[in-house]
């Protein structure tokens, strides 16, 4: 019998520091975005600076993504909106999703929701325009689909935000051409149309489905 209770408790043990550990971690990649953002150059009225991330080149599978993510849809970048925090440092950009589908979570499909990723262009107090740069954070485009992997963002409530940034962005294209992983490495050379291990729009949804079958 202490045995028993031995084990339990180390599995409890175990699953708690687990928990506190994510909780860490996802606290961390919340406050990354201002943390990291710093002012580089000035001039000629323009103030421009640089936010980055190590969370956003540290490539995650399938499994990983979907685990991480409270919600997984695909959807039309139909507009976006940049704006600055009160420090005057950073920039944030409010990118308007209109979903197209639901994979996973409890979103509306037709519904339209926010998403929040880093850098952009606001203007300041003092007139001056704020520039930052997100690097290694390729950014979505208007009017094209994705597949994104969101969890809710704790610092702006109403927003949502893509697991380890562009790691849980994918652009899905309608013309048969292979999607584009917006969290490749910057240490990798750019992606090749040619590649048979990159998938196309049907591949790479099959291969979701699948995936969300097995872990549901």
């Amino acid at each position: 019998m202490k045995k028993y209770l031995t084990r339990k408790n180390i599995v409890l043990a175990l699953s708690l520091t687990l928990i506190t550990f994510s909780a860490i971690v996802i606290s961390w990649y919340n406050k990354s975005y201002s943390a990291n953002t710093k002012l580089s150059t000035s001039q000629n009225g323009v103030d421009n600076g640089v936010v980055e991330n190590p969370l956003w080149q540290q490539q995650m599978t399938m499994p990983e993504l979907i685990q991480s993510s409270t919600h997984v849809i695909m959807g039309t970048a139909s507009g976006n909106i940049a704006r600055l925090m009160d420090d005057e440092q950073t920039v944030i950009t409010d990118f308007r999703i209109r979903v197209n589908q639901v994979f996973k979570g409890n979103l509306q499909q037709g519904s339209y929701v926010v998403v929040t990723l880093p850098g952009g262009a606001a203007r300041k107090s003092n007139g001056n325009l704020r520039v930052v740069t997100a690097r290694g954070f390729k950014r979505m485009n208007n009017s094209l689909v994705y597949v994104l992997f969101l969890n809710e963002d704790t610092e702006r409530p109403g927003s949502l935000i893509p697991v380890n940034g562009p790691q849980g962005l994918f652009e899905i294209p309608n013309d048969g051409t292979k999607v584009k992983h917006l969290g490749r490495p910057l240490s990798l050379p750019p992606q090749d149309p040619n590649d048979p291990n990159i998938p196309n729009r049907e591949t790479f949804l099959r291969q979701l489905y699948d995936l969300l079958e097995g872990i549901q």
